[in-house]
Order: C-alpha cells, then structure tokens, then sequence
C-alpha cells in the first residue's frame, strides 16, 4: 500500500499525505525504506526524514539514523513555522533524533535525559484540534529506552503518562504489557533472592 502511494507522492500536494501516512506506519512499529521524493514541500521532506530515523532505530542502523539527522537538521531552516505548534514539533523531533543517537553511541542515561527534556516540552505544547503532531509520543519514546535499559517500573509510569495523552494507543499499551511483566518478574527474583 506505501509503494502505491509513494508512486504518486512526486511532490505538490500528494506528498504530504503520503508523508504524514508512512510516518505514522513507521511510528506504530512498521519500517520503511529511505525514499526521497526531490520536489517535495520541505515540511514532507523533514516527515520523511523523521520516518527514516525510526526506522534506522529499529533496525539498528547508525548509519542510515545519522544520515536521517543530518537531513533533518538541514531542512530545520526550511520549515513553515506559521503552523501553530510547528516550531515547537520541530524542536521536539530533533530531540528525540539526538537522543536516539545517544543512544546508538551507548550513551543511555543521556538519552534518557534528554527525552525527559523533551517529553515535558511535547506536554506543553496545546491541544489545537487533538493532540500536538509528533507522531512517536516522546513519552513512549521514553519508555522504551528506559525498557530496553531495564528501567520496567520507569517504562511503566512512562507508558501510562503517553497513554494519558494517546489513549489506547497500541505501541505504548503493548509496552506498558512488557513493562508490567518485566517489573513483575524483577520483582519475583529480588523476593526470591532475599529468602
């Protein structure tokens, strides 16, 4: 269904929708190729960009996430900051791209830090029509760094605080399910340990 619409996404307005649809494919666990679509506005290109660095992330490909950040950095510039909440998501984008990269380098308690930076400024901003556009809540993003470092009961209270602002949203429920059974059984093992 992406490559259908992607054929058709050769700039003007179709690649925008086709933005907005693949980042939302990739920011529910889905990967994508890294395309480029040259006469796209520069505000598909930056979604676009945003795609291909989580899904570098998932695939564990530096390579391909540092490229996405140098893009994404390039077309900071370039973005209509008339939109309300724009410049804002912008910002929040970028940090979560930073801190993904911290990440990538083993830099864990610095990526953490900065998604909690960055996941208060994402609550900040105001609900115009919904909830602000980042299309990976900062929140989850949160929680799964702090999952895969093993910070379950961290991870949890971090999903339950996207899902207060993404309710049922099927990434951070399934994460907080790790989270719970990853506590429940840390849990387990230090009552066992202190027998």
């Amino acid at each position: 269904m992406l490559g259908e619409c992607q054929a058709t996404a050769v700039g003007g307005s179709s690649a925008e929708p086709f933005s907005e649809m693949r980042i939302l494919y990739v920011a529910s666990g889905g990967s994508v190729d890294p395309i480029a679509i040259p006469d796209a506005p520069a505000s598909a290109k930056f979604t676009i960009a945003y795609g291909d660095a989580l899904t570098a992330v998932h695939r564990g490909d530096i390579n391909a996430l540092n490229d996405a950040a140098g893009r994404l950095r390039a077309l900071q510039k370039e973005q209509d900051d008339k939109k309300p909440g724009y410049r804002e998501r912008v910002g929040i984008v970028l940090q979560q791209v930073e801190a993904m990269q911290l990440s990538a380098q083993g830099k864990k308690d610095e990526a953490i830090a900065m998604l909690q930076k960055a996941a208060v400024a994402e609550s900040a901003m105001p609900f115009e029509f919904g909830p602000p556009t980042i299309e990976k809540p900062t929140y989850e993003l949160l929680a799964d760094e702090q999952l895969s470092t093993g910070r379950a009961a961290d991870a949890e209270k971090a999903y339950r605080t996207a899902l207060e602002r993404t309710p049922g949203r099927t990434p951070a429920v399934e994460g907080l399910r790790k989270a719970q059974k990853e506590r429940s059984a840390n849990d387990a093992r230090r009552a066992a340990s202190s027998r």
